[in-house]
């Protein structure tokens, strides 16, 4: 199990509207993914799950397309 906490971040994904969001959250998940070998990863902020505005990631992610 890998878990992924961004301290401070949420304001900065937040900030980018939902097309910058998905960029973002996408190439956290998909760097992990890859590296580790994994299929799938929990991204939080302040060991929180994340809340933009646009989207919520309360649990496990796969792969971004």
């Amino acid at each position: 199990e890998i878990g992924v906490r961004l301290v401070g971040s949420e304001m900065c994904i937040r900030d980018r509207g939902s097309t910058g969001e998905y960029m973002i959250m996408g190439s956290v998940c998909n760097t992990f993914l890859d590296a580790y070998g994994c299929n799938k990863i929990q991204v939080t902020t302040d060991g929180q799950k994340i809340v933009t505005g646009h989207a919520e990631y309360p649990g496990y992610n796969g792969k971004f397309e």
